[in-house]
C-alpha cells in the first residue's frame, strides 16, 4: 500500500524500484515538487555552505526526475 507517511518512503521506494527494473518510468510529480519546495524553502540561509547544500538538493531532485536512478541522484548530502 502506498501512503504518504515517513516522507513518502513507500512512493520513493516504488519509484526507485521501477526505475531500476525498467530504466524509464514516469515521475510521481507531487513527490518531486515536495522535494524541490523543501530544498528551496527548508534551507534558507545567507551562508555560502547552505546555499551550496540547497543547490545540491535541487540538482539531485532534478536529476532524479530527468534520469531516474542516475548516479548524481544517488549522491547523499
Amino acid at each position: 500500500k502506498l501512503d504518504p507517511s515517513m516522507n513518502m518512503k513507500s512512493y520513493r521506494d516504488a519509484y526507485k524500484a521501477a526505475a531500476q527494473e525498467k530504466g524509464d518510468c514516469l515521475p510521481f510529480l507531487p513527490l518531486h515538487l515536495k522535494d524541490l519546495y523543501f530544498g528551496r524553502e527548508g534551507n534558507k540561509s545567507d551562508s555560502k555552505e547552505m546555499s551550496e547544500a540547497r543547490l545540491e538538493i535541487i540538482a539531485r531532485t532534478i536529476a532524479d526526475i530527468t534520469v531516474p536512478g542516475s548516479a548524481y541522484a544517488k549522491l547523499s548530502v
